[in-house]
């Protein structure tokens, strides 16, 4: 049997049958476009009854700016940044960084850190627990150069410094590294710090331990508009060593998001190379630092218009880390050698011939007495049986 192929029906026919079932209806098809369609106004086309819709056209989606957020900094881990809200720590408020000593915290606003100063900001570490490591800052990304490091003799002392940069608006970011066993009296001060950085607008970033008294850290939980709480959850193995660790962050409060949220955080510890890094990006600023400024650029000289006179500018400083060094050891005499032992039974050695008998026998250093003017020789004994 032959089979004969069915051909297509014409749309003539069809648009005949579905006008006579369904009238004058414009049926959408979607996109399509015959050679016999005639256009419309709105860039549809037609043909009969059947009305044709052209492709829509999609918009490109536009690329993820780069410009820093204005109301936030970033805090250089996207997930993180995911869960704030703002993308990234409020600069209207204060933070605090609440964990143990191993938890992240220092490794976290050691990137908060560096993209402040990215955005052109100065920052200020007040290290009361004296903690801060600089290689570990620079191998963060933290320009020394624009760092301001407090290491006072006494927390009431460094909490009133931080306040003098505070009331003079030398800073942008003030971090507060606070030691497990920081007094209770301390709490008025840290309100009080914390409240006028809120007036000044400058913004505030606390490392608070877990051990901290109470009082101290009902007063953070009321200053800070945002507490973010870190545990160590894991370790980042490669064989048989530990490179790493992961730490969940819990967001405990939060007065511009939803709080509550969960991030996991992996930190990567730093091995000799980077450190030496670290070091050689130290040196080359040291050794700049005479030379061109290349800090912010709020932070650079004027320039001095041709014809007119030179202005005494004063030089930016140079390192503003100050980091405290042992004194060196003192410079220590040569120790004289050892004495020579002197063989069995040898009462004089070479030495001994030129000094006098008694001398060198140990019986006295004085000098020799003339013959006949010695001391009186004590009487010879009685010999037994007779008497004196």
């Amino acid at each position: 049997m032959t089979t004969i192929p069915v051909r297509p029906e014409p749309l003539g026919s069809a648009l005949a049958r579905l006008e006579a079932r369904w009238g004058s209806a414009a049926i959408r098809l979607g996109s399509g476009r015959r050679m016999d369609a005639r256009p419309t106004d709105d860039g549809a086309s037609t043909s009969g009854a059947l009305a044709l819709l052209p492709a829509p056209r999609l918009e490109p989606t536009p690329a993820p700016s780069s410009t820093p957020n204005a109301e936030a900094i970033s805090t250089g881990f996207p997930a993180l940044d995911a869960i704030l809200g703002m993308g990234g720590l409020p600069r209207r408020a204060a933070a605090s960084f609440r964990g143990d000593a191993s938890s992240g915290k220092t490794t976290l606003a050691l990137r908060c850190v560096a993209t402040a100063q990215a955005a052109g900001g100065i920052v200020a570490w007040l290290d009361l627990g004296r903690a801060f490591d600089p290689l570990e800052a620079a191998a963060r990304g933290v320009d020394l150069r624009w760092l301001v490091v407090l290491r006072p003799s006494d927390p009431e002392e460094g909490l009133r410094l931080a306040g003098a940069l505070v009331s003079g608006r030398a800073v942008d970011l003030l971090v507060l590294d606070l030691p497990p066993r920081l007094p209770a009296t301390h709490e008025a001060l840290i309100r009080r710090l914390a409240a006028h950085a809120r007036r000044i607008g400058v913004q505030m970033l606390v490392l608070e331990p877990v051990s901290l008294a109470t009082p101290l850290h009902g007063a953070l939980a009321e200053a800070a508009g945002l507490r973010l709480e870190l545990v160590r959850s894991g370790w980042i193995r490669l064989g048989r060593d530990v490179v790493g660790q992961r730490t969940a962050v819990t967001v405990a409060k939060n007065r511009f998001g939803p709080p509550g949220r969960r991030a996991e955080l992996e930190i990567r510890y730093l091995d000799d190379g980077e450190r030496m890094a670290a070091v050689a990006r130290l040196l080359d600023a040291a050794g700049e630092a005479g030379g061109e400024d290349t800090g912010p650029p709020r932070a650079r000289a004027p320039a001095v218009p041709p014809g007119a006179a030179p202005r005494s500018v004063q030089k930016p400083p140079t390192p503003l880390v100050t980091v405290d060094h042992a004194p060196p050891p003192p410079r220590l005499a040569p120790s004289p050698a050892p004495p020579r032992a002197r063989p069995a039974g040898a009462a004089l050695d070479a030495g001994d011939a030129a000094r006098p008998r008694w001398a060198a026998l140990g019986l006295g250093h004085g000098p020799r007495p003339e013959p006949g003017r010695g001391a009186p020789r004590r009487a010879a004994r009685p010999a037994a049986g007779s008497r004196p």
